[in-house]
């Protein structure tokens, strides 16, 4: 085993979002007397950027002006034969695809990519994906519906898939008490509304936020006092606000935008939504389990894993939201059902989906990885 062995993690950005703080965790955790990180962001500055110098990290970011910068590319290359890692672990398409090729070129003898979701938007994607993969020595899959994905979809040999779920620290997220669940809801302007429903994703067509808008406007007709929690932003924004008024339900519906304090947010809510049309494994599942939410959920991807339908949430096909305002009523309607299910969902993420499982799991491929290809 190498002392100390040099991994340098490659990702697109370092805003905020499940890729980036899936990155933040595993690095800030990582053994530092076997695994020393640095991390290299093709973009500019982000919120993780900031979150991970303060933690030690040592941090680059590229700053590409454009998706098909090339100069980002040469930048990539000085930076890999400056670092001279062991590992290159490489997250989100645009550095899983340069990450691999420069990484290749550079001579890093071990290069993983992470497959985070399942494409289903971008085909030329899959294909590049296809192409390079006699690059990779691994790609890690968030989900085993990801790995059959890629399997079936981009004709990646099983051999260089793996699967490793999202872990999250489940004492990262605490209930408010009362009084600062009211002051929250003073904050957000919505004292006056019960129950609470909500979601939180960007703001883009996978995450089928307009099919929660139409089905709340059905959920509205039996609980007019209701409201509705949109954290997130994204490219949608504008439609989804514009549909939102046609539809009649703009005043009981509330676009949050980014926030810092999206897990408090998460407490308010008497049930979690996640319309999703595609999905990998959605973190946002996990954090609405540790606060003890029942979840109704698109039945996609990595999140039928994690939802047990009818105890810890239920699962609706893609768009139908005729039954996700179903389901949504009868939680509404049934508070001993959303106290069990919640429980269930916070035991079942305590039993399987800890930080220090995914930490472990991730330290062992690594280990692995150095075994076989550099002793």
């Amino acid at each position: 085993m190498i002392k100390a062995c040099r991994i340098v993690y490659l990702i697109t950005e370092l805003d905020v979002g499940g890729a980036e703080n899936s990155l933040y965790q595993l690095v800030t955790h990582l053994n530092p007397q076997k695994f020393s990180p640095v991390v290299c962001s093709l973009d500019g500055k982000g919120k993780i950027a900031e979150k991970l110098r303060d933690r030690g990290i040592e941090v680059a970011c590229l700053g590409a002006k454009s998706k098909f910068d090339i100069t980002v590319f040469l930048k990539l290359i000085k930076f890999l034969k400056r670092q001279r890692p062991q590992i290159l672990h490489t997250y989100l398409f645009h550095a899983n695809f340069l990450g691999r090729i420069a990484g290749w070129i550079c001579n890093v003898p071990i290069i993983i990519s992470s497959v985070r979701v399942m494409e289903k938007e971008k085909a030329h994607h899959l294909y590049l994906d296809m192409f390079t993969q006699w690059m990779v020595d691994k790609e890690i899959c968030v989900s085993k519906e990801v790995e059959k994905f890629m399997i079936k979809s981009a004709h990646i040999s099983p051999s260089k898939l793996t699967t490793i779920y999202n872990g999250i620290n489940t004492s990262d997220f605490l209930s408010l008490n009362d009084e600062g669940k009211n002051k929250k809801k003073g904050e957000l302007s919505i004292s006056g509304f019960n129950p609470v429903i909500g979601t939180i994703a960007r703001l883009t067509t996978q995450k089928g936020i307009r099919y929660l808008l139409e089905a709340f406007r059905i959920i509205l007709k039996d609980f007019p006092n209701c409201c509705l929690l949109i954290v997130g932003q994204g490219p949608r924004e504008r439609e989804l606000k514009t549909l939102s008024g046609e539809l009649g339900i703009s005043s009981n519906v509330k676009f949050l935008g980014f926030r810092e304090d999206a897990a408090e947010i998460i407490d308010l809510m008497d049930v979690f939504v996640l319309p999703s049309l595609w999905e990998g494994m959605p973190n946002v599942v996990l954090e609405a389990y540790a606060l003890g939410k029942p979840v109704v959920a698109t039945g996609v991807g990595g999140t039928r894993e994690i939802i047990k339908d009818g105890e810890t949430g239920f699962l609706i096909s893609s768009c139908d939201w005729k039954h996700l305002a179903q389901y949504v009523k009868l939680l509404i309607e049934n508070p001993q059902m959303r106290g069990e299910f919640g429980a269930r969902g916070r035991e079942f993420v305590n039993n399987n989906f800890s930080l220090d499982k995914m930490i472990k799991d991730t330290e062992t491929l690594y280990e692995e990885l150095i075994n076989n290809i550099l002793q």
